[in-house]
């Protein structure tokens, strides 16, 4: 009964290790997603920041100070 049961409890070990770096991976690779069009979406806000600031020039509007 105890071989059993240890082997039953190594086997849902495995298991478990399994699921976890699977889960590790698909992590991984959400995080490297994220960073992705954090850095795409930082890269669209400044170039349209930037247009704004020239159209706002262009047409004679206030522009706020450079820092």
């Amino acid at each position: 009964k105890i071989d059993n049961l240890d082997k039953k409890l190594s086997k849902d070990i495995r298991a478990n290790t399994v699921a976890i770096q699977n889960l590790d991976i698909r992590l991984t690779t959400v995080e490297k997603n994220i960073k992705e069009e954090i850095i795409a979406l930082k890269e669209d806000l400044f170039a349209t920041a930037t247009d704004t600031v020239r159209i706002r020039k262009y047409v004679g509007m206030a522009v706020p100070d450079e820092e």
